[in-house]
């Protein structure tokens, strides 16, 4: 192997067993005690990632080209926060019962959503794609609610 083959080799193991070691210490972990950690995982994760960092920075500056100096440092912060929170619920969701994931769902401007499709079935008579939206249908797999997400 070629040292350009090992340094990749090493760097994929590396970060495979990151991912495994994460992974167990946040099912090992109290829910609010796991959830510590996103901020410092957001902060070392933004510091080891210049090039994650630029890519969020230009994306955040599409979405709003004000952003500049101290607030684009924040909302760039934000980001990186918002990702290890993401890794680590991802991380101890095999070992959430249905109704502690379900209990963690939020409808904010859920109806906005389904005035919608009450809009698009009124214009085109044609149903959503049945199990495609509705609170529930990710935890419980089953056949998905109505388009209304009533059950």
């Amino acid at each position: 192997m070629t040292p350009e083959e090992l340094q990749q080799q090493f760097i994929s193991q590396f970060t495979t067993n990151g991912y495994k070691l994460g992974a167990l210490a946040a099912r090992l972990m109290p829910g609010p005690l796991a959830m510590g950690f996103a901020t410092p995982a957001g902060a070392g994760a933004n510091l080891a990632s210049p090039e994650r960092r630029a890519i969020i920075e230009r994306h955040l500056q599409r979405v709003d080209p004000t952003l500049r100096g101290l607030r684009l440092r924040r909302a760039v912060q934000e980001a990186f926060d918002s990702y290890a929170r993401y890794w680590i619920e991802s991380f101890r969701l095999p070992t959430m019962s249905k109704r502690a994931v379900a209990a963690s769902f939020r409808e904010d401007g859920y109806r906005h959503l389904t005035e919608a499709l009450d809009r698009r079935q009124r214009r085109h008579h044609c149903p959503a794609p049945p199990g495609r939206l509705g609170v529930g249908w990710p935890v419980d797999r089953g056949p998905g609610p109505s388009h209304h997400g009533h059950r």
